[in-house]
């Protein structure tokens, strides 16, 4: 018995150490290849970052390099899950994820991303992926400690540019994926028919309802049912009918989906996000407040990461992903902006007609083609291999092999598939090098994944909300269930003009939560906005019944019930709100913005300095 307590003190002690090992230096000076001048790295009481440089590249290899620092471990980990290969480290049991992120081919859109990018884009991109690499190099040579849940691989592979697009597409999937709620939708459809089954549509419309063709916004209108995309894949009853009751088993979605996104926290049920801004008619300041959170499952680490970014023209502060270079949330000294999901529909099914004879054949509508098929090999742990074969037809990869019970050949039509699309690197660094709010609205009509509402303001007092994305037009409504892959008439039809997204300027105040960003015919632009916020989410919120109460009587902000919006250190999450509170002469308390919403305000403590590497050189 003693001799057993000894030995897990023991353990723990020597795990303990080993993670503190692991910890970054927080003072002193470290030499590294790839800068072109020195780079200052500060950290404040909260274990953020702080990086300045003299150039944008030095900048971005400096944000390279901090989140190397801070989060190595799960930035290799989601590498491996967006190119497929989780299984070399965990197994079998990641095999599932894997023929997914192989199927729809997270690593080879990125690549071949990568190399349609902009000059501009493409060097940040190479620079913050030369600070990874710095990091990594240190780790290789001794000099700082690998991460323990990292230390199974051996030798730690370089970080490319192009994986950072390939967590972008991964992202950019997990919040669109509507797989699992379009499979569901077509057995309700089939089994209590069309008029029945109008509840669970989109807007209450049902497959096959009396809908005006043409529809321009009919990507808007085809939003996921809030939340059932969620729920599906883990045995939760979602309609009772005559006593009949049907359960959707996880089989349906296939595990391989709910692993790829529970590998980023996007799982949950209360997945999602919030955003709203105020203008300043009702603040001691008289600028606009922004405020945001995000909703994810508790993981540790987070999936956000806070730091501040200076070099060049660009400074920013906000939460990034580790190891995309993009601040969803943020601000710099002009504007101010907060990304929630738009809950827009990017993919479609299509029921393929598959030669009897000749199953390498599918007729396109008008004659039979070919099917391109693509061999890949999957690693699995201890060495061996699995063969797979991708076969793809015009509208993209089929995918019910990968679902249980499916016998219908579906193709997975995505936007993030298309040659097309641009990544949100580029998009993003110009939201953060905006100086007003024109300006940022500029650069958010170059963004194309994943759909976002963005809510924004700025120093002059312009606010509001505006939708984002590369949203297909859709010459006839769809309603999520698969669609015959013969019509044409379903094909899509390009891209919605970003002119004719939703969007809100002008009101005094905006809120993007679980609200609709469309609505039907007679409100095909409508928003959270003024006086209309449906929705629990977004109601809770508010308080005041119209625009002129608000600051007035009962504040729609509630006080956090936390008193730090930390989880763990270096781990990002607002709080949720708790309570309302009165605010003093109708005015809404500066304290309690800087305290809940404020990033990277805090005193720097301690530094460390990074130069570019010399023959002569040495770290102290």
């Amino acid at each position: 018995m003693s001799l057993g307590v000894a030995w897990t003190a023991f353990h723990s002690f020597r795990e303990h150490t080993a993670q503190r090992a692991a910890f970054p230096i927080e003072e002193g000076r470290v030499a590294v290849r790839g800068l072109a001048g020195e780079l200052q790295i500060s950290r404040d009481a909260r274990g953020f970052p702080h990086v300045e440089a003299h150039s944008a590249a030095d900048a971005f290899f400096g944000w390279g390099f901090v989140h190397a620092q801070d989060r190595l471990a799960q930035m290799l980990t989601l590498r491996m899950s967006a190119r497929g290969r989780s299984a070399e480290i965990v197994g079998r049991d990641a095999l599932e994820a894997d023929r997914w992120a192989r199927t729809i081919a997270f690593g080879r859109l990125a690549d071949a991303q990568f190399e349609r990018m902009d000059p501009a884009s493409r060097d940040l991109l190479v620079a913050y992926a030369a600070g990874v690499n710095a990091h990594i190099d240190r780790v290789r040579a001794g000099q700082a400690e690998p991460p323990v849940a990292m230390r199974a691989l051996d030798p730690l592979e370089p970080w490319q540019p192009a994986d950072s697009l390939a967590l972008a597409k991964l992202y950019s999937w997990n919040l669109a994926n509507s797989v699992a709620a379009s499979l569901v939708l077509r057995d309700i459809n089939g089994r209590l028919g069309s008029r029945a089954a109008k509840v669970f549509f989109p807007n209450g419309s049902g497959a096959g309802a009396d809908r005006s063709a043409g529809e321009v916004t009919a990507g808007l209108d085809l939003a996921v049912p809030h939340g059932l995309n969620n729920r599906v894949g883990r045995g939760t009853r979602v309609w009772q009918q005559n006593g009949a009751q049907t359960s959707v088993q996880r089989s349906r979605q296939a595990s391989g989906l709910t692993q790829l996104a529970r590998g980023m926290g996007l799982d949950g049920r209360g997945v999602g996000s919030s955003a709203w801004v105020l203008d300043g008619h009702s603040t001691e300041s008289g600028h606009p407040i922004l405020a945001a959170d995000s909703h994810l499952e508790p993981t540790a680490p987070s999936l956000l990461h806070v730091s501040q970014i200076r070099g060049g023209d660009f400074e920013a502060t906000g939460a990034a992903i580790p190891g995309i270079p993009v601040f969803w949330t943020g601000y710099n000294r002009h504007v101010a902006w907060a990304s929630t999901h738009a809950n827009a529909a990017t993919i479609d099914l299509f029921e393929e007609k598959l030669g009897e004879a000749d199953p390498g054949q599918y007729h396109d509508g008008s004659r039979w083609r070919a099917v391109v098929v693509r061999s890949e090999s999957l690693a699995i742990q201890r060495g061996t291999t699995e063969p797979l074969e991708v076969r793809t037809t015009r509208h993209g990869p089929l995918i019910h092999t990968l679902l249980a019970d499916e016998n219908e050949p579906l193709a997975l039509a995505w936007v993030g598939a298309l040659p097309d699309v641009k990544s949100p690197v580029v998009s993003m660094t110009g939201v953060a090098r905006a100086e007003s709010a024109e300006a940022l609205l500029v650069a958010l009509s170059e963004h194309h994944e994943p759909p976002l509402a963005v809510v924004y303001a700025d120093g002059s007092g312009s606010r509001g909300l505006q939708v984002a994305g590369w949203l297909p037009v859709r010459p006839l409504p769809t309603d999520l269930v698969p669609l015959p892959g013969r019509a044409r008439w379903y094909d899509w039809g390009g891209r919605v003009p970003f002119e004719q997204l939703p969007d809100s300027s002008g009101h005094n105040w905006v809120i993007a939560a679980d609200n609709p960003l469309s609505g039907g015919a007679d409100e095909p632009r409508s928003i959270g906005c003024g006086d209309r916020v449906p929705g629990p989410n977004a109601s809770r919120r508010y308080c005041a019944p119209n625009p002129s109460a608000v600051g007035s009587t009962c504040v729609a902000w509630r006080r956090c019930r936390q008193m730090w919006f930390l989880s763990v250190r270096r781990n990002w999450s607002l709080p949720h709100w708790r309570w309302p509170v009165q605010s003093r002469n109708g005015r809404f308390r500066r304290e309690t913005w800087f305290r809940c919403c404020a990033i990277g305000t805090d005193v720097r403590l301690r530094g460390v300095s990074v130069r570019a590497h010399t023959t002569s050189s040495s770290k102290t």
